[in-house]
């Protein structure tokens, strides 16, 4: 077919730095400093790109998929992405909605509950669940923390994965 997909995998995660797990949440909320969120999102709609942002245990991912006709204007958007995005501290709420919700499920569910305690008999106090962010922490956060370590993150050892016909 003639879509592609491309990962761009730096090699930090949110074992080394917590705060990563909400940065990625956070971008996938914002726009730059010459496209507003709903704008960049239709830019990105016309030519049929998605970017989204993501975090695991050891790396922080940019994903981009789109047709392949439009590969260069997808990365120019990844650029200007990079290069001009903009915080707004109002979307830090959703943030502490999402957080909230999210520690009421797992303190509910038997599996995460598991987890957690096999996650803190394998490493102890680095344990995953006790080395995020709070729901206090996340709420004391502006836009700028997130932005920093977004911008941290890009400094790190980076693997580009792709997958398409180009």
């Amino acid at each position: 077919n003639n879509i592609f997909n491309l990962t761009l995998e730096y090699g930090i995660g949110n074992i080394e730095n917590p705060i990563l797990e909400q940065t990625s949440e956070f971008l996938n909320l914002l726009g730059t400093d010459n496209y507003t969120f709903n704008e960049f999102k239709n830019e990105l709609q016309k030519i049929g790109t998605t970017i989204s942002f993501s975090t695991n245990k050891n790396y922080f991912e940019i994903r981009v998929k789109g047709f392949d006709k439009y590969f260069k204007e997808s990365l120019n958007y990844v650029n200007e992405f990079i290069t001009n995005v903009k915080g707004d501290d109002d979307k830090i709420k959703i943030l502490i909605e999402n957080a909230k919700s999210n520690r009421k499920v797992e303190s509910e569910d038997p599996p995460t509950i598991g987890r957690a305690l096999r996650d803190y008999v394998n490493v102890g106090e680095k344990s995953y669940y006790l080395r995020r962010l709070t729901v206090e922490n996340i709420e004391q956060t502006e836009s700028a923390d997130y932005i920093g370590s977004f911008k941290k993150a890009l400094q790190y050892e980076l693997n580009i994965l792709y997958t398409g016909r180009l």
